[in-house]
């Protein structure tokens, strides 16, 4: 993908092609990851200091 002020390569302008960054990181296991480590994290919060 083009950053700011860059034009996109040419496959990208095409009219069959849909560009969506970073959905390949959206997997159900990234999301589970991700969803324990937020947890984790509240917890610890929780926990009398």
């Amino acid at each position: 993908m083009p950053t700011p002020g860059e034009q996109p390569e040419e496959s990208v302008l095409h009219e069959r092609v849909i560009a969506t960054p970073h959905i390949g990181a959206f997997t159900r296991e990234s999301v589970g990851r991700a969803v324990e480590h937020a947890i984790d994290h509240l917890l610890a919060d929780l926990q009398p200091a």
